[in-house]
């Protein structure tokens, strides 16, 4: 029994004018935590346009949120609290101006679903109380 997701094939794709989409078969949370990662790598090398700057800055927070939600204990300090939350205003700026360049370029790219507002309630609501992680 194979315990992991079968191979991506373009073929199946269903709608090829619709925004990419992961599903909970494609990729874990852990997955794509891990995935994160890379994808800092990758961008870091690719910085040559404002366009790629402002791609890894956007995971650049991510992956340094995650880094701070791992080595911070169950609740933040002021000072973890405040970086988390920096990070969070980094994360969605950027990830809106990257919709906004694929949206002028007539790319279906950077989705922004409305459960998505969610971002802000754990940085704002629940990470004072709580490390979200």
């Amino acid at each position: 029994m194979q315990d992991v997701a079968p191979l991506f094939k373009a073929s199946s794709l269903k709608d090829a004018d619709a925004y990419p989409q992961w599903s909970q078969n494609s990729a874990k949370a852990n997955q794509i935590r891990h995935m994160a990662y890379w994808m800092q790598r990758e961008c870091k090398q690719r910085v040559g346009t404002e366009y790629g700057q402002v791609r890894a800055a956007f995971w650049g927070a991510i992956v340094a949120q995650d880094v701070l939600c791992r080595r911070a204990g169950m609740f933040f300090t002021d000072g973890e609290l405040d970086e988390f939350q920096k990070l969070t205003k980094i994360a969605l700026d950027s990830y809106n101006y990257l919709a906004v360049k694929a949206y002028e370029n007539n790319e279906k790219l950077y989705f922004m679903p409305p459960k998505a507002h969610m971002y802000d309630h754990i940085a704002l609501d629940q990470a004072p109380q709580i490390n979200p992680r």
